[in-house]
């Protein structure tokens, strides 16, 4: 049976929302983790968690923890509608235009522990993190999106 939820992308999809039980976590044990995997991006490298102990994906939200290395800078544009990000560690210096502007002016703020910023969909922004970092964040999609497949070259597993 075909689920009507989004979160599809090229035929792939995410679980349909568990009716019968609400996923949590508990963001103490959040804050404990490191990341499983480096993942290099022509934006810059992404630090990503382990999906079954951290991460949440379902068609109907998605809660994700990521890192930007210390001293590292990261590129990222943002089609979909909002996604609201929470820094959980860590500084870094966030440049960004917005499509509402059709990208004719940057603006620039500090973001930081405890900050938690909603990003609206077509805004292109770049973290530029402070050498104390890494910066984390809890990152919050609601409805959920499934992710492209990424190539095993651009991926490294970290201990």
């Amino acid at each position: 049976m075909s689920s009507l939820w989004p979160g599809y992308w090229k035929g792939k999809k995410l679980l349909d929302p568990i009716l019968f039980e609400i996923p949590k976590r508990n963001i103490n044990e959040l804050l404990k983790a490191k990341p499983k995997v480096k993942v290099k991006t022509v934006g810059g490298d992404m630090y990503v968690y382990d999906q079954e102990k951290v991460n949440m994906r379902y068609a109907n939200g998605v809660v994700s923890i990521e890192d930007f290395g210390a001293g590292e800078t990261f590129f990222w544009a943002f089609p979909l509608d909002s996604e609201v990000h929470i820094i959980l560690k860590g500084k870094a210096e966030l440049t960004y235009s917005l499509e509402g502007t059709n990208h004719t002016e940057e603006k620039k703020m500090i973001v930081e522990e405890g900050d938690v910023y909603i990003i609206p969909r077509g805004a292109r922004m770049t973290w530029k993190v402070d050498s104390g970092g890494p910066l984390r964040k809890m990152c919050v999609l609601m409805p959920g999106l499934a992710v492209s497949e990424r190539r095993a070259e651009a991926l490294e597993e970290l201990s």
